[in-house]
């Protein structure tokens, strides 16, 4: 949340817009706008800029419009996350603008403990954390995997940019430097070398007993493969109608996406044998010397009949 004013008001009253890019959300934006209208402090006014939507999210917002709620539509035939909130800022009414995007689950008090600290420590900006969801064990994967951990800063935990951030500079760049084609292709092709060495990092931190070291290294084959493919589409036939070149890239694709899939899995399932292994290694220890001191005893006791006789 930022103080968005020349000349802020002295008045303890924080009327707030909350700016919101939207494009093809119509799965989300109906459940964020309920989130947005159920704070406990309420927002003046919720201004949401599509960039061009093609399904229902313009008609769910026009919903909200005819229902009475203080929500603002601004239509663009075509525009970015950056731009799509520059244009709802514009828009706005209020001295405090509040941002967030569509597929986010807002806490009740998200608002209010913004202002709070606004407030508390006479701030001009204020931001927090965010925690993702997670509903299955791909989604606890790719958390693990792209969501960085949070630091400890003044004001509590916070984390700091992800791949998320990465990607919409790729975006803005792609289109700011569209009409450059060979740039262009060049930094596409180096986007595409960089994500496959991240993701072939990412599964090599897997430890895989010798039943699964097979997936290491068809992952290898299927990135280099869909990688190769890739680059000759972007470089030599951008344009083409080749139902092979597409077909071996659908197939690669699911390739690739499964062994990913499955390659947690058998991480967990090469722990579960790794540990058995050690805890039996660790029986035939117990078993060998429980033997030696069984033949200890049995010299003892020897010992101790002939003293006797």
């Amino acid at each position: 949340m930022v103080l968005h004013s020349d000349n802020p008001s002295t008045s303890d009253a924080f009327e707030i817009s909350v700016v919101i890019p939207a494009l093809n959300e119509e799965d989300s934006i109906r459940q964020l706008l309920d989130d947005v209208l159920g704070q406990t402090h309420q927002p003046a006014e919720i201004v949401i800029t599509d960039g061009g939507s093609t399904d229902k999210t313009r008609e769910i917002i026009e919903e909200f419009i005819a229902a009475g709620a203080p929500v603002k539509l601004v239509r663009v035939t075509k525009s970015m996350p950056g731009r799509a909130r520059n244009l709802a800022i514009i828009e706005s009414r209020c001295e405090w603008i509040a941002f967030t995007d569509a597929g986010i689950t807002l806490r009740p008090e998200w608002l209010e403990a913004l202002v709070t600290s606004a407030s508390e420590n006479s701030a001009e900006v204020v931001y927090g954390t965010y925690e993702p969801i997670i509903e299955s064990f791909f989604t606890e994967c790719a958390a693990i995997a792209y969501v960085p951990p949070p630091f400890e800063s003044d004001g509590g935990p916070v984390r700091p940019r992800s791949i998320v951030s990465a990607l919409m500079c790729f975006l803005i760049i792609w289109n700011v430097l569209d009409d450059s084609e060979v740039f262009t292709k060049a930094f596409v092709t180096a986007i595409i070398l960089a994500a496959s060495c991240s993701h072939l990092s990412l599964l090599s931190l897997a430890q895989l007993d010798k039943r699964f070291s097979w997936t290491r290294l068809a992952a290898i084959v299927c990135i280099v493969l869909l990688d190769l493919i890739l680059l000759y589409i972007l470089w030599f036939e951008p344009y083409g109608d080749s139902d092979v070149v597409y077909r071996m890239l659908g197939v690669l694709g699911i390739l690739v996406a499964s062994i990913t899939v499955l390659t947690p899995i058998l991480h967990k399932l090469s722990s579960v044998g790794s540990n058995l292994e050690k805890i039996d290694a660790e029986i035939a220890e117990l078993k060998g010397k429980l033997s030696e001191l069984e033949t200890q005893r049995a010299r003892l006791v020897e010992q101790k009949s002939t003293g006797i006789e």
